[in-house]
């Protein structure tokens, strides 16, 4: 094996190099400066404003959500580790790289989002990105998976929606 990392497979390694820098650089910071303080933060963003239409998504960062963010990122950047050795030669490794990133990014979403929306965005990332992870070898066996997959993601959705309704009617 060269040691010589090259092409689509050098992108891999990086993006899993990053995962873990930002569990270790960023997430553990965060982490140990709110478990001392023993409180949360949370943060305004601004994701879309068209006139008078303004769109903002809270972004809470407390003791919990940076651990499990944590936990993401070592996954995460393992796992990417692991496909740069394991089909570090496959022609479409960039495909599954950003089907990473994408399926890390929903699991962000719903780690730091407190609003319903982001939950759902995150929620239905995290179906989407799954699915096509689990179908990306395109044969028999990962596409009767992949439909297993998309029946319980959209089984979730029907629990998420009805416990939004509750929580609207009931006033959770």
């Amino acid at each position: 094996m060269s040691a010589i990392v090259e092409g689509p497979s050098r992108i891999c390694l990086a993006l899993g190099v990053g995962l873990l820098v930002a569990r270790l650089g960023v997430f553990a910071p965060v982490s140990l400066r709110l478990a001392a303080a023993s409180q949360a933060t949370v943060f305004q963003w601004q994701v879309l404003r068209a006139g008078p239409f303004t769109w903002v998504l809270p972004v809470l960062f407390d003791r919990t959500a940076t651990l499990f963010a944590r936990v993401v990122c070592l996954i995460a950047g393992r796992t990417l580790f692991f496909a740069q050795r394991y089909i570090g030669e496959e022609a479409h490794l960039h495909r599954f790289t950003a089907l990473v990133c994408l399926f890390v990014g929903s699991m962000m979403l719903l780690i730091f989002c407190p609003s319903l929306v982001g939950l759902l965005l995150g929620w239905d990332g995290l179906g989407l990105s799954s699915f096509l992870l689990v179908v990306y070898y395109q044969n028999p066996r990962s596409l009767a998976a992949g439909m297993v997959t998309v029946l319980t993601s959209r089984l979730g959705d029907v629990a998420l929606l009805l416990a939004i309704g509750l929580c609207g009617v009931g006033g959770c």
